[in-house]
């Protein structure tokens, strides 16, 4: 594997109901680490324990950061313990607005397929597809159905993407009961709403921290 194409993106579910919790993108070992997390989220595993699904393997670096933020707008940050909107890590980069518009754009073209060998839930985008690469997740998995090896079932996240992205779409107020509607309401580059309120609280909150 190339040493750019090593990144992979990833989501945390609760054991108990299937709710994804987390989505993050690393490399692969990164999303089996449990020690290394926030308190909140060893509080949810705690809780409820873990199922770690990755949804795409051997992805540039660049790619798994679109990816990421484009999953975390969707199921919304309020649903998640994530920290942050995703896509950090690229020091001074700054895109344009025609650049994140050819992102969101290119995102909102694929889809969402199953792997034909171990059942993971993975994103294609269309210029992928319409050249045939969409029957596995990962070079791995081709090359293991090649040979006959047995199937190995993971189970698909799909269903628990689609219900926390659907579940978002639908609520009517924000997690501190500002309504995600009118004035209040602000849709992210990447499509995701938003509640003004609650981000002149986060502002106010970063900048007493830099005091």
């Amino acid at each position: 594997m190339k040493e750019r194409n090593r990144f992979c993106v990833y989501i945390h579910s609760r054991k108990s109901d299937g709710k994804v919790f987390y989505v993050g993108k690393g490399l692969a070992k990164r999303s089996r680490n449990t020690i290394t997390r926030s308190a909140y989220w060893k509080r949810i595993v705690a809780k409820h324990g873990l199922v770690v699904s990755i949804l795409k393997h051997s992805m540039p670096e660049q790619e798994a950061f679109e990816l990421e933020s484009f999953l975390i707008s969707e199921i919304g940050r309020e649903n998640l313990c994530n920290m942050t909107d995703g896509g950090e890590g690229l020091a001074g980069h700054i895109f344009t607005e025609s650049h994140r518009a050819k992102i969101a754009a290119g995102l909102r073209t694929g889809a969402w397929l199953s792997c034909l060998h171990c059942g993971t839930a993975f994103w294609r985008k269309k210029n992928e597809i319409t050249k045939g690469l969409a029957k596995y997740c990962s070079k791995k998995c081709y090359q293991v159905a090649q040979v006959g090896a047995p199937k190995v079932g993971r189970g698909s996240p799909l269903a628990a993407i689609e219900a926390a992205a659907k579940a978002r779409k639908s609520q009517v107020d924000c997690k501190r009961g500002h309504p995600l509607s009118g004035e209040n309401l602000f849709l992210t580059s990447l499509g995701g709403r938003g509640c003004k309120e609650c981000r002149k609280i986060h502002k106010a909150a970063y900048l007493e921290r830099l005091k």
